[in-house]
């Protein structure tokens, strides 16, 4: 399986649209209306294709360590990571959260750690994140719509 991540594409849009959120994902990520719609100079938007097609999203925030997130100055965030229900529990999700912590180091020089909160009760999400080289801060966040979260971080480079 083929699996890579790349920079959003205005092109990308009717494959962003096209993709297959369950009820359950909606509650934790962000529709791919909302999503196709983002316009915010702190976000980068990312494409997770497999094989191919444009099969998920992702939006990497380049002021997390300026929010409401307790984390080490030189972080990015992780925010709206969806994948079409219709390809999940197949291990594409790890895949590409391994696939995109070598290619952000390249993206984002300056900065060491990546970042992420997801629900409690998300508990497939957490599982998947724990795999694919996170580490579980053994904080929560409680600012969150839906309850507390987790705060997870993965390290992008060896400097400190």
């Amino acid at each position: 399986m083929d699996v890579t991540v790349r920079r959003y594409d205005e092109k990308d849009e009717n494959a962003v649209l096209g993709i297959s959120l369950d009820k359950s994902q909606t509650e934790f990520t962000v529709t791919p209306e909302s999503f196709s719609q983002e316009d915010s100079e702190d976000i980068d938007r990312y494409v997770i294709v497999v094989n191919g097609a444009v099969s998920g999203y992702l939006k990497i925030d380049k002021a997390y360590s300026a929010g409401k997130v307790d984390c080490e100055p030189k972080s990015i965030g992780l925010r709206g990571l969806a994948l079409d229900s219709r390809l999940q529990g197949k291990g594409i999700g790890k895949l590409a959260l391994r696939v995109l912590c070598l290619q952000l180091p390249k993206d984002y020089r300056q900065h060491n750690w990546l970042y992420l909160t997801v629900n409690c009760r998300n508990l497939p999400a957490y599982r998947c994140y724990l795999a694919s080289g996170f580490e579980d801060t053994e904080n929560l966040y409680l600012g969150g719509p839906v309850g507390p979260q987790y705060i997870m971080r993965a390290k992008l480079s060896d400097e400190s």
